[in-house]
Protein backbone atom coordinates (compact mmCIF):
# COMPACT_ATOMS: atom_id res chain seq x y z
CA UNK A 1 0.00 0.00 0.00
CA UNK A 2 1.50 3.23 -0.97
CA UNK A 3 1.60 5.84 1.93
CA UNK A 4 2.41 9.83 0.66
CA UNK A 5 4.54 11.86 2.26
CA UNK A 6 3.09 14.98 4.06
CA UNK A 7 4.04 18.14 4.64
CA UNK A 8 7.23 20.49 5.41
CA UNK A 9 8.67 21.21 8.51
CA UNK A 10 12.22 20.83 11.00
CA UNK A 11 14.86 18.68 10.93
CA UNK A 12 15.33 16.60 13.97
CA UNK A 13 18.39 15.56 15.19
CA UNK A 14 19.65 12.30 13.70
CA UNK A 15 21.37 9.25 16.51
CA UNK A 16 23.43 7.44 13.86
CA UNK A 17 26.34 5.38 13.40
CA UNK A 18 27.63 6.12 10.29
CA UNK A 19 29.36 2.92 8.64
CA UNK A 20 27.81 1.21 6.15
CA UNK A 21 23.52 1.77 3.09
CA UNK A 22 22.46 0.28 -0.02
CA UNK A 23 25.53 -1.23 -2.15
CA UNK A 24 26.19 1.87 -4.87
CA UNK A 25 24.91 -0.17 -7.36
CA UNK A 26 21.97 0.53 -5.89
CA UNK A 27 22.73 4.30 -5.43
CA UNK A 28 21.89 5.48 -8.85
CA UNK A 29 18.64 4.61 -10.67
CA UNK A 30 17.90 6.81 -13.51
CA UNK A 31 14.77 5.75 -14.50
CA UNK A 32 11.90 7.07 -16.91
CA UNK A 33 13.39 10.32 -17.03
CA UNK A 34 13.91 10.73 -13.35
CA UNK A 35 16.78 10.06 -11.37
CA UNK A 36 17.16 9.25 -7.57
CA UNK A 37 19.97 8.94 -5.62
CA UNK A 38 21.38 8.21 -1.97
CA UNK A 39 22.87 10.58 0.10
CA UNK A 40 24.94 8.21 1.70
CA UNK A 41 28.82 7.22 0.21
CA UNK A 42 29.06 3.88 2.24
CA UNK A 43 27.64 0.09 2.00
CA UNK A 44 25.11 0.12 4.87
CA UNK A 45 24.38 2.81 7.61
CA UNK A 46 23.46 1.58 11.23
CA UNK A 47 21.10 2.93 14.07
CA UNK A 48 20.25 1.60 17.27
CA UNK A 49 16.79 -0.04 18.30
CA UNK A 50 14.92 3.40 19.26
CA UNK A 51 17.16 5.58 17.11
CA UNK A 52 15.79 8.60 15.19
CA UNK A 53 17.05 8.04 11.69
CA UNK A 54 17.04 10.18 8.41
CA UNK A 55 16.00 8.71 5.33
CA UNK A 56 18.08 10.79 2.88
CA UNK A 57 17.86 10.80 -1.41
CA UNK A 58 18.19 13.42 -4.25
CA UNK A 59 15.50 13.90 -6.94
CA UNK A 60 16.26 14.59 -10.07
CA UNK A 61 14.71 15.41 -14.06
CA UNK A 62 16.07 17.39 -16.96
CA UNK A 63 13.56 19.06 -18.75
CA UNK A 64 10.61 18.68 -16.90
CA UNK A 65 9.85 19.23 -13.39
CA UNK A 66 9.23 17.12 -10.60
CA UNK A 67 5.62 16.82 -9.26
CA UNK A 68 5.09 13.98 -6.49
CA UNK A 69 7.01 12.35 -3.85
CA UNK A 70 5.85 9.03 -2.46
CA UNK A 71 6.71 6.46 -0.30
CA UNK A 72 5.86 2.86 -2.23
CA UNK A 73 7.64 0.35 0.41
CA UNK A 74 8.60 -0.03 3.94
CA UNK A 75 10.35 -3.10 5.52
CA UNK A 76 8.91 -2.20 9.20
CA UNK A 77 6.52 0.44 10.78
CA UNK A 78 8.28 3.43 11.41
CA UNK A 79 6.78 6.56 13.57
CA UNK A 80 7.14 8.33 10.80
CA UNK A 81 8.27 12.21 11.71
CA UNK A 82 6.48 13.42 8.95
CA UNK A 83 5.69 17.33 10.66
CA UNK A 84 10.07 17.23 10.68
CA UNK A 85 10.52 16.42 6.96
CA UNK A 86 13.39 18.55 5.49
CA UNK A 87 14.11 19.84 1.89
CA UNK A 88 17.70 21.20 0.66
CA UNK A 89 19.17 21.68 -2.70
CA UNK A 90 16.14 24.36 -3.32
CA UNK A 91 15.38 28.13 -3.17
CA UNK A 92 14.62 27.92 0.63
CA UNK A 93 13.52 31.62 0.11
CA UNK A 94 10.18 30.14 -1.46
CA UNK A 95 8.33 27.29 0.18
CA UNK A 96 8.24 23.82 -1.18
CA UNK A 97 5.84 21.36 1.22
CA UNK A 98 3.90 18.28 -0.25
CA UNK A 99 0.48 17.85 0.50
CA UNK A 100 -1.84 14.59 1.46
CA UNK A 101 -1.23 12.77 -1.83
CA UNK A 102 2.58 14.09 -2.44
CA UNK A 103 2.47 16.44 -4.50
CA UNK A 104 5.06 18.95 -4.33
CA UNK A 105 3.49 22.89 -3.71
CA UNK A 106 5.42 24.27 -6.76
CA UNK A 107 7.90 22.89 -9.88
CA UNK A 108 11.56 21.59 -8.91
CA UNK A 109 13.89 20.49 -11.15
CA UNK A 110 15.86 18.81 -8.18
CA UNK A 111 15.89 17.86 -4.57
CA UNK A 112 17.09 16.73 -1.45
CA UNK A 113 14.64 15.34 0.86
CA UNK A 114 15.28 14.38 4.41
CA UNK A 115 12.82 12.01 5.97
CA UNK A 116 12.98 11.38 9.41
CA UNK A 117 11.43 8.37 11.71
CA UNK A 118 12.06 6.09 14.52
CA UNK A 119 13.01 2.80 14.45
CA UNK A 120 11.29 0.70 16.37
CA UNK A 121 12.34 -0.15 20.35
CA UNK A 122 12.52 -3.51 19.74
CA UNK A 123 16.00 -5.90 20.49
CA UNK A 124 14.43 -8.37 18.59
CA UNK A 125 15.18 -6.11 15.18
CA UNK A 126 19.23 -6.69 15.99
CA UNK A 127 20.56 -7.92 12.25
CA UNK A 128 17.72 -6.65 10.34
CA UNK A 129 17.69 -3.98 7.74
CA UNK A 130 15.68 -1.51 7.81
CA UNK A 131 14.30 0.42 4.63
CA UNK A 132 12.11 2.70 2.68
CA UNK A 133 11.58 2.82 -1.50
CA UNK A 134 10.66 6.21 -2.63
CA UNK A 135 9.17 7.14 -6.03
CA UNK A 136 9.47 10.33 -7.93
CA UNK A 137 7.48 11.49 -10.71
CA UNK A 138 7.56 14.58 -12.83
CA UNK A 139 5.21 16.36 -14.67
CA UNK A 140 5.52 14.20 -17.84
CA UNK A 141 4.79 10.83 -16.34
CA UNK A 142 7.85 9.72 -15.83
CA UNK A 143 9.28 8.54 -12.55
CA UNK A 144 12.29 7.54 -10.97
CA UNK A 145 12.67 4.95 -7.62
CA UNK A 146 15.19 4.53 -4.99
CA UNK A 147 15.67 2.39 -1.69
CA UNK A 148 17.43 3.67 1.39
CA UNK A 149 18.77 1.24 4.11
CA UNK A 150 19.86 0.99 7.65
CA UNK A 151 21.14 -1.80 9.60
CA UNK A 152 20.19 -2.39 13.06
CA UNK A 153 23.00 -2.86 15.66
CA UNK A 154 22.81 -3.89 19.32
CA UNK A 155 26.08 -1.85 20.19
CA UNK A 156 27.66 1.45 20.06
CA UNK A 157 30.81 2.50 18.89
CA UNK A 158 33.01 5.18 19.95
CA UNK A 159 36.14 5.79 17.77
CA UNK A 160 37.59 9.53 19.46
CA UNK A 161 40.34 8.08 22.15
CA UNK A 162 39.87 8.19 25.63
CA UNK A 163 42.07 8.42 28.32
CA UNK A 164 42.03 5.35 31.12
CA UNK A 165 44.85 5.59 33.48
CA UNK A 166 46.03 5.75 36.74
CA UNK A 167 49.70 7.53 38.04
CA UNK A 168 51.81 4.64 39.10
CA UNK A 169 51.76 4.59 42.82
CA UNK A 170 49.28 7.83 43.37
CA UNK A 171 46.02 8.51 42.90
CA UNK A 172 45.33 10.78 40.39
CA UNK A 173 44.11 10.06 37.06
CA UNK A 174 41.30 9.03 34.69
CA UNK A 175 40.73 5.41 36.34
CA UNK A 176 37.65 4.61 36.19
CA UNK A 177 35.32 3.68 32.81
CA UNK A 178 31.86 4.21 31.97
CA UNK A 179 31.70 2.56 29.29
CA UNK A 180 27.46 3.30 28.81
CA UNK A 181 28.51 7.05 28.86
CA UNK A 182 31.81 6.92 26.98
CA UNK A 183 33.60 8.95 29.88
CA UNK A 184 36.18 8.23 32.51
CA UNK A 185 35.87 9.54 36.10
CA UNK A 186 39.15 10.36 38.34
CA UNK A 187 39.18 9.23 42.13
CA UNK A 188 37.77 12.35 43.13
CA UNK A 189 34.54 12.09 41.07
CA UNK A 190 33.91 8.63 40.58
CA UNK A 191 32.34 7.23 44.20
CA UNK A 192 28.97 9.38 42.95
CA UNK A 193 29.65 7.71 40.06
CA UNK A 194 30.78 3.69 41.09
CA UNK A 195 27.19 2.01 39.86
CA UNK A 196 27.50 2.59 36.29
CA UNK A 197 31.77 2.33 36.64
CA UNK A 198 32.52 -1.33 35.10
CA UNK A 199 36.57 -0.86 34.53
CA UNK A 200 39.16 0.54 36.51
CA UNK A 201 42.76 1.48 35.38
CA UNK A 202 45.70 0.55 37.23
CA UNK A 203 49.58 1.24 36.44
CA UNK A 204 52.25 -0.30 38.35
CA UNK A 205 55.42 1.01 39.63
CA UNK A 206 57.09 -1.12 36.59
CA UNK A 207 54.99 0.71 34.16
CA UNK A 208 52.94 -2.03 33.20
CA UNK A 209 49.58 -0.96 32.77
CA UNK A 210 46.51 -2.66 33.84
CA UNK A 211 42.91 -3.21 33.64
CA UNK A 212 41.01 -4.65 36.48
CA UNK A 213 37.68 -5.74 37.88
CA UNK A 214 36.55 -2.64 40.03
CA UNK A 215 35.10 -5.49 42.46
CA UNK A 216 38.07 -7.80 42.77
CA UNK A 217 39.87 -7.96 46.62
CA UNK A 218 43.29 -7.40 44.42
CA UNK A 219 41.83 -4.20 43.00
CA UNK A 220 41.17 -3.03 46.38
CA UNK A 221 44.50 -3.84 47.71
CA UNK A 222 46.19 -2.04 45.10
CA UNK A 223 44.15 1.24 44.86
CA UNK A 224 44.92 1.12 49.01
CA UNK A 225 48.45 0.63 49.04
CA UNK A 226 48.78 3.88 46.82
CA UNK A 227 46.78 6.09 49.15
CA UNK A 228 42.84 5.10 47.89
CA UNK A 229 40.15 4.82 50.30
CA UNK A 230 38.64 2.30 47.56
CA UNK A 231 35.90 -0.67 48.91
CA UNK A 232 35.65 -3.10 46.07
CA UNK A 233 32.32 -4.81 48.11
CA UNK A 234 30.49 -1.86 46.99
CA UNK A 235 31.77 -1.85 43.12
CA UNK A 236 30.33 -3.54 40.35
CA UNK A 237 31.28 -7.03 38.88
CA UNK A 238 33.43 -7.05 35.18
CA UNK A 239 34.86 -10.17 33.54
CA UNK A 240 37.71 -9.64 30.93
CA UNK A 241 39.35 -11.70 28.29
CA UNK A 242 42.53 -11.12 26.17
CA UNK A 243 41.29 -11.28 22.29
CA UNK A 244 44.13 -12.36 20.50
CA UNK A 245 44.29 -11.33 16.22
CA UNK A 246 41.29 -9.30 16.49
CA UNK A 247 40.37 -6.50 14.37
CA UNK A 248 38.48 -3.93 16.52
CA UNK A 249 37.49 -2.34 13.39
CA UNK A 250 35.39 -5.41 12.06
CA UNK A 251 33.74 -6.45 15.11
CA UNK A 252 29.63 -6.65 15.43
CA UNK A 253 27.08 -7.93 17.08
CA UNK A 254 27.97 -11.54 16.08
CA UNK A 255 31.53 -11.11 17.41
CA UNK A 256 30.48 -9.53 20.56
CA UNK A 257 27.78 -12.65 21.22
CA UNK A 258 30.69 -15.22 20.52
CA UNK A 259 32.92 -14.15 22.88
CA UNK A 260 33.58 -16.58 25.87
CA UNK A 261 34.21 -15.84 29.25
CA UNK A 262 34.44 -19.13 30.44
CA UNK A 263 37.45 -18.69 31.68
CA UNK A 264 37.62 -14.87 32.44
CA UNK A 265 40.36 -12.71 34.17
CA UNK A 266 39.78 -9.94 36.97
CA UNK A 267 43.22 -8.60 35.64
CA UNK A 268 44.20 -7.52 32.08
CA UNK A 269 47.69 -6.17 30.72
CA UNK A 270 47.37 -3.88 28.26
CA UNK A 271 49.63 -2.32 25.52
CA UNK A 272 49.27 -0.54 22.06
CA UNK A 273 47.60 -3.21 20.37
CA UNK A 274 45.75 -4.90 23.04
CA UNK A 275 42.21 -5.75 22.17
CA UNK A 276 40.13 -6.89 25.55
CA UNK A 277 36.54 -8.01 25.44
CA UNK A 278 34.43 -7.87 28.85
CA UNK A 279 31.00 -8.54 30.16
CA UNK A 280 29.80 -5.87 32.44
CA UNK A 281 27.92 -7.48 35.93
CA UNK A 282 24.43 -6.52 33.73
CA UNK A 283 25.39 -8.90 31.15
CA UNK A 284 26.39 -6.67 28.16
CA UNK A 285 29.66 -7.12 26.35
CA UNK A 286 31.95 -4.60 25.20
CA UNK A 287 35.27 -4.71 23.42
CA UNK A 288 38.24 -2.17 23.94
CA UNK A 289 40.98 -1.07 21.65
CA UNK A 290 43.93 -0.33 23.25
CA UNK A 291 46.77 2.50 22.66
CA UNK A 292 49.40 3.71 24.36
CA UNK A 293 49.50 7.75 23.78
CA UNK A 294 52.46 9.25 24.06
CA UNK A 295 54.61 6.32 25.32
CA UNK A 296 53.10 6.97 28.73
CA UNK A 297 49.53 6.03 29.27
CA UNK A 298 46.71 3.83 27.60
CA UNK A 299 44.01 5.29 25.39
CA UNK A 300 40.66 3.68 24.63
CA UNK A 301 37.93 2.93 21.92
CA UNK A 302 35.31 0.88 22.95
CA UNK A 303 31.90 -1.08 21.34
CA UNK A 304 29.54 -1.72 23.67
CA UNK A 305 26.25 -2.88 23.62
CA UNK A 306 23.07 -1.50 23.71
CA UNK A 307 21.26 -4.07 25.58
CA UNK A 308 22.31 -7.04 27.45
CA UNK A 309 23.62 -10.06 24.86
CA UNK A 310 21.00 -12.51 23.65
CA UNK A 311 20.87 -15.83 26.10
Amino acid sequence: MKTNILKNGLWVSVIISLFAACSLNDVLEPSDGVNMALMETVDTVVALPGDTISFKFIASTNGAALRRIEIVEKSHDFNELKDSIRFALVDETLALTLDEEGKLSRPVSSVMLIYPVIVPNDKNIVGEVLSMTFKAYNDKGKSGSIKSCFKIVNYVRNTSWLWLYKLAGKTQGSMFFNPAKYKAYSNSSYVKNKDEIDVAAYTASDGKHYFLNPANKETQVLFVADGMDYDASTMRTTKFIQLDDVNFNLVGDTELERMDFSNPLDKVEVTTGSVIGFENQDGRRGILNVKISSLIYPTIQCKFQAVAKKQ
